[in-house]
């Protein structure tokens, strides 16, 4: 899976300056760049997860959802932000920690491309964060 997106390629993506470290697992792989609890590029979390033959788990609606023209067979978004702060399931931080996966279909597989990033109030808009996850998967061929 590792092989689908380098880490220069994310950093890239995202506009990220530090290097991410990649975990590599069957069927997944992770990237974390270097400052988690930053708001900003460099609090990206990013994973990709390879379902062989799952295709059909996509073809029921899914709640929260948002179609995505251009990327794969068929492609979902989904954008959920937890609150920040001593509660939070993420890193320490004032402000929210966003997640987007993005579910897309080529011919019997699927992909979901997940990003966890702390948007700063500073930095890309969370639309902006979402424009470059599509951009970037738009370009992965699996």
């Amino acid at each position: 899976m590792c092989a689908l997106v380098s880490a220069d390629a994310l950093k890239q993506a995202f506009d990220a300056t530090t290097q991410a470290q990649v975990l590599p697992g069957e069927g997944n792989c992770r990237y974390t760049f270097g400052a988690l609890g930053t708001p900003g590029p460099d609090s990206l979390r990013f994973s990709i997860e390879f379902h062989q033959g799952g295709a059909s788990l996509l073809s029921r609606p899914m709640p929260g959802g948002q179609n995505i023209e251009g990327v794969g067979d068929r492609a979902i978004l989904i954008v959920r932000s937890d609150p920040g702060g001593a509660k939070s399931l993420g890193p320490p931080s004032e402000v929210p920690l966003t997640y987007m996966s993005l579910m897309v279909v080529r011919g019997q597989n699927m992909a979901i491309f997940t990003a966890q990033i702390l948007i700063s109030p500073t930095g890309p808009t969370a639309e902006q964060t979402k424009d470059q996850l599509i951009t970037l998967v738009k370009g992965i061929d699996f």
